[in-house]
């Protein structure tokens, strides 16, 4: 056994009495990790630490919940997309559906409270008001922008056939694009104002009357961030707590610990062919020490295996459309090469697969 992998419930993944814990003392190679689609759905979760975002999230549900209670409703707007908490990159595609639809929803509203029955009236009034505020506006502009960016790397993330260098790169890239936006963030922030504006205007609200907020001596209870202007109090107060939540989320959920075993995903001839002779041997050397007796005779192999490929004539675009499985046969005069890629095979990246089999499985018994 060389891995496990479950998501972050304490009885699985607990590390003093978890079924992490007690198949780890029996087989000490079978390291744990945590499944990436479940990290990447909590970094979602940890932003419920910023009131705008908290706001906002319940904001968005209880309009498309008020749409869909009526079919005089869910006229005016369509079907939206309603938030499942359960699938994962539904809250990333709800998020950019609401905001691609903005405009057409606070219409709907505008036109609910002045004809609709008295409920009706009173709660599109309440929502219109909600919708317009220029916290909410600029809020729904920020998150709907990284949403659409993280939305694509969930469902990857979720796929049956990623290994775990790839989830590691995925995870490191988003981590840099957002420290990015974080260095640029005066840049970034202006084209969402823009934006934000650009929702005033059509919506016909006097931009030149939004004023950011007084700042006082002590305040606990909302940003109290002295500036300028509104872009710049938005800013600090919004985009950038924002930016530092999920980049700080995702280094805490997506950490390095088992980035060691990670190496014998180079063994793939699309990795190879990009590392110098200096770092493939260290890369080597690590697996070797990492997996210990399970790979007997390993660094010959290994050389032999970097050779052979060095030496084919093989075209990059063929090599990318390599898998492990279609490796395996090229290596079985290898056999601690062929070893290793099944372990690399084996190595749980995610448990969404699984998860998905369960869930058919108890459908299918409760059906019958």
């Amino acid at each position: 056994m060389v891995g496990q992998g479950y998501d972050v419930c304490s009885t699985m993944a607990g590390k003093i009495g978890g079924v992490h814990k007690i198949i780890a003392e029996k087989y000490p190679k079978a390291h744990f990790y945590h499944c990436a689609s479940h990290g990447r759905n909590l970094v979602v979760n940890d932003l419920n630490t910023l009131s705008e975002v908290i706001n906002a999230f319940g904001t968005t549900k209880e309009g498309i919940s008020f749409f869909q209670g009526s079919t005089q409703r869910k006229v005016l707007v369509g079907n939206l997309q309603k938030l499942c908490e359960s699938c994962w990159s539904e809250k990333h595609k709800f998020i950019r559906k609401f905001n691609d639809m903005f405009l057409e929803i606070v219409e709907a509203l505008a036109i609910l409270h002045k004809e609709g029955d008295c409920e009706t009236r009173q709660k599109a009034w309440q929502l219109y008001c909600t919708l317009t505020s220029p916290t909410f506006i600029v809020t729904l502009k920020v998150i709907a922008k990284y949403s659409a960016k993280l939305e694509p790397v969930t469902n990857i993330l979720q796929s049956v056939n990623i290994n775990l260098l790839e989830d590691s790169e995925h995870i490191q890239g988003i981590v840099k694009m957002l420290l990015d936006d974080r260095e640029n963030a005066e840049a970034e922030f202006e084209m969402l104002m823009k934006s934000a504006e650009s929702s005033y205007s059509a919506l016909r609200i006097d931009v030149t009357g939004i004023r950011q907020l007084r700042v006082v001596a002590q305040q606990m209870h909302r940003s109290n961030h002295p500036s300028v202007s509104v872009t710049e109090y938005y800013r600090k107060s919004l985009f950038i707590p924002y930016l530092d939540s999920l980049v700080q989320s995702l280094q805490e959920r997506f950490t390095e610990e088992n980035k060691a075993s990670f190496e014998i995903f180079c063994l793939h001839p699309k990795v190879m062919k990009s590392q110098s002779d200096l770092d493939m041997k260290r890369i080597i050397e690590n697996i070797k020490r990492f997996y210990g007796d399970l790979l007997d005779n390993f660094t010959e192999e290994a050389r032999t295996w970097i050779s052979m490929w060095k030496r084919d004539k093989v075209t990059e675009g063929d090599i990318a459309e390599l898998s492990l499985t279609d490796l395996l046969d090229k290596a079985k005069f290898l056999p601690a090469v062929a070893s290793a890629l099944k372990i690399a095979l084996s190595l749980p990246a995610t448990t969404c697969s699984v998860e998905r089999s369960f869930r058919y499985l108890i459908t299918t018994v409760t059906f019958l």
